[in-house]
């Protein structure tokens, strides 16, 4: 039986619910079905970038090594989501009917122009056959003012969208850059609140749809963990 002090308030934490003063931090994992998480995906990659070292289970690790031998950390970043994109179309074209066959090959051609969450979207992933099974959606049902996700894909915004609200989207600004290449939220619109009806989806290591908002590789990580410690106003 665990001890008191390691039990979860359940009470507490329901309280907190219903008054919109809990903020779930969602892991990657959470609600994708682990196909694009799996330790068989990061090896597959490694694989295909020729990683010659044993760890090729590391996503950091690999995605370092990418970086390095390609000197453009950016590229690694790029080239990571287009195989996570390639990936995902290849699963999906396993054992389809004909006359899916040729949507899979439409949305092939246009594979590069498209973010990775645009292709989850279009190739109705993750999928549950009951909606309410996906823990996503479950979170969405919450009157929750804010997400923070570990996800690049906008998997809970559209866990939100399904529950009927509007969410806004806003990235971790870890580095300058960053800013030159995004508005922020709050910036787009200063009178901005999050609530339950219009929330925060906080993507603490980036987003798919700018590669250069990723924390992926080693350096990645070190150079975040810098950032946020020297400007707490990073994570607003």
């Amino acid at each position: 039986m665990p001890s008191l002090q390691n039990r979860i308030d359940w009470r507490t934490i329901i309280r907190r619910i219903k008054s919109g003063k809990f903020t779930p931090i969602i892991s990657y994992r959470v609600g994708s079905q682990h196909i694009l998480s799996t330790p068989q995906t990061v090896a597959a990659w490694a694989e295909e970038i020729d990683y010659p070292l044993h760890d090729c289970t590391n996503l950091t690790r690999v995605a370092q090594f990418k970086a390095v031998t390609s000197r453009d950390a950016l590229s690694a970043k790029e080239e990571y989501l287009e195989f996570l994109k390639i990936r995902l179309l290849k699963l999906s074209k396993k054992n389809q009917p004909d006359d899916r066959r040729a949507f899979l090959d439409t949305l092939e051609t246009e594979l590069y122009d498209i973010s990775l969450s645009d292709v989850a979207r279009r190739l109705g992933y993750p999928h549950y056959n009951n909606e309410m099974d996906n823990p996503l959606r479950i979170l969405a049902e919450l009157p929750l003012p804010i997400y923070i996700t570990t996800n690049y894909a906008d998997f809970m915004e559209q866990a939100l969208q399904a529950a009927g609200k509007l969410p806004r989207i806003e990235v971790c600004y870890w580095h300058d850059e960053l800013e030159d290449d995004r508005e922020s939220v709050f910036k787009a619109d200063p009178d901005y609140q999050p609530t339950g009806a219009e929330p925060l989806v906080f993507h603490i290591h980036g987003l798919d749809d700018l590669p250069s908002s990723l924390v992926l590789t080693e350096d990645d990580y070190l150079d975040f963990l810098v950032k946020i410690a020297e400007d707490p106003e990073v994570i607003p």
